[in-house]
Protein backbone atom coordinates (compact mmCIF):
# COMPACT_ATOMS: atom_id res chain seq x y z
CA UNK A 1 0.00 0.00 0.00
CA UNK A 2 3.02 2.26 0.38
CA UNK A 3 3.31 2.54 -3.41
CA UNK A 4 -0.30 3.67 -3.78
CA UNK A 5 -0.38 7.11 -5.42
CA UNK A 6 -3.64 7.88 -3.61
CA UNK A 7 -2.22 7.33 -0.17
CA UNK A 8 -2.67 10.28 2.17
CA UNK A 9 0.87 10.21 3.43
CA UNK A 10 2.43 10.73 -0.03
CA UNK A 11 0.73 13.86 -1.25
CA UNK A 12 2.08 15.48 -4.33
CA UNK A 13 2.24 19.23 -4.50
CA UNK A 14 -0.73 20.48 -6.51
CA UNK A 15 0.02 22.22 -9.74
CA UNK A 16 -0.20 25.97 -9.43
CA UNK A 17 -3.26 27.44 -11.14
CA UNK A 18 -2.65 28.83 -14.60
CA UNK A 19 -2.14 32.58 -14.70
CA UNK A 20 -5.39 34.42 -15.15
CA UNK A 21 -5.92 36.51 -18.18
CA UNK A 22 -7.24 40.00 -17.73
CA UNK A 23 -11.06 39.83 -17.89
CA UNK A 24 -12.71 41.49 -20.83
CA UNK A 25 -14.18 44.92 -20.23
CA UNK A 26 -17.93 44.80 -19.73
CA UNK A 27 -20.03 47.16 -21.80
CA UNK A 28 -21.51 50.19 -20.11
CA UNK A 29 -24.95 49.70 -18.60
CA UNK A 30 -27.59 52.04 -19.97
CA UNK A 31 -30.39 52.84 -17.59
CA UNK A 32 -33.60 53.89 -19.26
CA UNK A 33 -36.03 56.17 -17.48
CA UNK A 34 -39.00 54.43 -15.89
CA UNK A 35 -42.18 55.11 -17.88
CA UNK A 36 -44.25 55.80 -14.78
CA UNK A 37 -43.25 58.66 -12.57
CA UNK A 38 -42.57 57.35 -9.11
CA UNK A 39 -44.04 59.69 -6.59
CA UNK A 40 -43.18 59.24 -2.95
CA UNK A 41 -45.89 57.53 -0.90
CA UNK A 42 -48.35 59.82 0.77
CA UNK A 43 -47.66 60.43 4.39
CA UNK A 44 -50.58 60.77 6.74
CA UNK A 45 -49.54 62.60 9.88
CA UNK A 46 -52.78 61.54 11.54
CA UNK A 47 -52.66 57.85 12.54
CA UNK A 48 -56.46 57.64 12.35
CA UNK A 49 -56.39 58.74 8.69
CA UNK A 50 -53.74 56.12 7.91
CA UNK A 51 -55.82 53.44 9.66
CA UNK A 52 -58.91 54.43 7.66
CA UNK A 53 -56.93 54.37 4.41
CA UNK A 54 -55.61 50.87 5.17
CA UNK A 55 -59.06 49.61 6.19
CA UNK A 56 -60.64 50.95 2.99
CA UNK A 57 -57.89 49.39 0.90
CA UNK A 58 -58.48 46.02 2.57
CA UNK A 59 -62.24 46.33 2.04
CA UNK A 60 -61.67 47.10 -1.66
CA UNK A 61 -59.59 43.92 -1.99
CA UNK A 62 -62.33 41.88 -0.31
CA UNK A 63 -65.02 43.40 -2.52
CA UNK A 64 -62.98 42.57 -5.63
CA UNK A 65 -62.67 38.94 -4.47
CA UNK A 66 -66.41 38.78 -3.73
CA UNK A 67 -67.17 40.15 -7.19
CA UNK A 68 -65.04 37.43 -8.82
CA UNK A 69 -66.75 34.72 -6.75
CA UNK A 70 -70.23 36.03 -7.58
CA UNK A 71 -69.36 36.13 -11.28
CA UNK A 72 -68.15 32.52 -11.16
CA UNK A 73 -71.26 31.52 -9.20
CA UNK A 74 -73.51 33.17 -11.80
CA UNK A 75 -71.73 31.35 -14.62
CA UNK A 76 -72.15 28.03 -12.84
CA UNK A 77 -75.85 28.70 -12.23
CA UNK A 78 -76.31 29.48 -15.93
CA UNK A 79 -74.59 26.21 -16.88
CA UNK A 80 -76.82 24.27 -14.47
CA UNK A 81 -79.92 25.99 -15.85
CA UNK A 82 -78.93 25.11 -19.43
CA UNK A 83 -78.28 21.46 -18.53
CA UNK A 84 -81.58 21.06 -16.67
CA UNK A 85 -84.67 20.54 -18.80
CA UNK A 86 -87.66 22.82 -18.13
CA UNK A 87 -89.93 21.46 -15.40
CA UNK A 88 -87.20 19.07 -14.22
CA UNK A 89 -85.44 19.60 -10.91
CA UNK A 90 -81.95 18.49 -10.08
CA UNK A 91 -83.17 15.63 -7.84
CA UNK A 92 -85.44 14.14 -10.52
CA UNK A 93 -82.68 13.33 -13.04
Amino acid sequence: MSNCPRCRCHRAEPDPPPPRERPAEEPAVHRWPHPVSCSPPEYFPDPAANYIRCALSYQNQLLAEIQVLLTRNGELLEQIAQNTAPGETEGQK
